[in-house]
Order: C-alpha cells, then sequence, then structure tokens
C-alpha cells in the first residue's frame, strides 16, 4: 500500500472519529441524550453503529497491508477501541448504561482522532523532510503484483 493511500484512508478515519466523538459528546448530556435518542426512535445508536463497524473496517484493511512500522502498530492500538465502540453502542439501548456509554465512547474517540491527527501529522511531515514516499507495501503484497 502506498503511502498516498495510508495518507487518504487516515483521513477518512480522521473525519469518521470527528464526527462520531461530536455525535458521542452531544448525547452524553444526560437529559439531551436521552431526548434524541427517543424521539428518533434509537436511530442514532444505529448510525453509530455502522460508523463504528466501518472504522474498524478501515483501520483492520490497514493494519493487514502494511508492514511493520509505526503507522501499524498505531493502528493496531486503536483497532480495538472501534470494537468497543460497536459493543458499547449496542449496549447503549439501556437507559443509564446508554449514558456512561457514551460518556465512555466520546473520551475515547477524542483520544482516537487525536491519536490518528498525530499520526497524519507525522506522516506528512515525514514526506516533507524525506522528499518522497516510501512505499510501505508489504514484501507478499509486491511479489503478487511484479507477477501480474
Amino acid at each position: 500500500m502506498k503511502k498516498s493511500d495510508v495518507v487518504q484512508k487516515l483521513d477518512f478515519l480522521y473525519v469518521l472519529t470527528l464526527i462520531i466523538a461530536i455525535v458521542e459528546t452531544v448525547l452524553l448530556f444526560p437529559i439531551l441524550g436521552g431526548i434524541i435518542i427517543v424521539s428518533m426512535l434509537w436511530v442514532p445508536l444505529l448510525v453509530l453503529l455502522g460508523l463504528y463497524i466501518t472504522c474498524f473496517i478501515i483501520s483492520s484493511q490497514m493494519v493487514s497491508s502494511l508492514d511493520d512500522g509505526k503507522v501499524r502498530s498505531d493502528m493496531l492500538s486503536i483497532k480495538p477501541k472501534f470494537i468497543v465502540g460497536i459493543i458499547l453502542s449496542v449496549v447503549a439501548v439501556i437507559p443509564i448504561v446508554g449514558w456512561v456509554s457514551h460518556i465512555i465512547m466520546a473520551i475515547i474517540m477524542w483520544q482516537v482522532f487525536t491519536n490518528i491527527s498525530t499520526l497524519k501529522t507525522d506522516l506528512i511531515d515525514n514526506d516533507e523532510s524525506n522528499g518522497e514516499w516510501k512505499d510501505v507495501t508489504p514484501d507478499s503484497e509486491k511479489d503478487k503484483n511484479t507477477e501480474k
């Protein structure tokens, strides 16, 4: 996978985690969050579930397609947080438990957002200092591409 592809996927994760963090922050307020969830018939929880699943799939693809390195290790540390989000968005249908889950996930998602932002900045700074991207395609992928 080329670093430009990595940056593109990081950009997408960056936007999704920002959206998730903002929604979770709004929903963590007890009365406001409860009114939003109940008045929309729990649809926001389904939307959050879909966003967490999407983020998990993208981070899994990135982990499987990258060689060992900082990006891969950072994505390995971020990936379980999306699993927690999937579980807590399902459990959040229970009123008091949902409120606590939104508090937990708002904190975690702001942390993930910060981690992705830092990772993106590091990749871009690395690009400017070296003058070119280093291909981060695993050797097995390179072999497949050369055989075609």
